[in-house]
């Protein structure tokens, strides 16, 4: 379990030059959507609400999250080169396709210390 004050947050800095050098291929809500992540045969799930923090807003407790959906982590593409993943993950492309319905919103950070009372007990 992590104990206050042995891991400091700190948000993206959005002006940073590495961030900036990307800026034009991205618009950085896709960071705060809760959506699948996919590339062929692989799909993710991202959970921004698990560390907005990083992105400047107030933390809270997340909810439990399973992420051993044993179906996707149990595909392989091994043998399988007429596979057409585009209908395969049909449901998660169109989840991928209402993304910006997805964007997690939280108040920005406000001091140092500012989290949901009990994230750090």
């Amino acid at each position: 379990m992590v104990q206050h004050g042995t891991f400091i947050w700190q948000p993206y800095d959005m002006d940073s030059n590495v961030i900036m050098a990307y800026a034009a291929d991205f618009n950085p809500q896709l960071w705060r959507s809760s959506c699948p992540l996919i590339f062929y045969a692989i799909v993710e799930m991202h959970h921004p609400e698990r560390v907005i923090r990083q992105f400047g807003m107030r933390q809270n407790i997340p909810e439990a999250t399973d992420t051993r959906d044993i179906s996707l982590h149990q595909i392989s593409r091994k043998n399988r080169t007429g596979i057409d993943w585009n209908l395969q993950h049909i449901q998660y492309i169109s989840r991928w396709q209402r993304r910006y319905d997805t964007v997690v919103q939280r108040p920005p950070i406000s001091n140092r210390r500012d989290t949901e009372r009990g994230y750090w007990e």
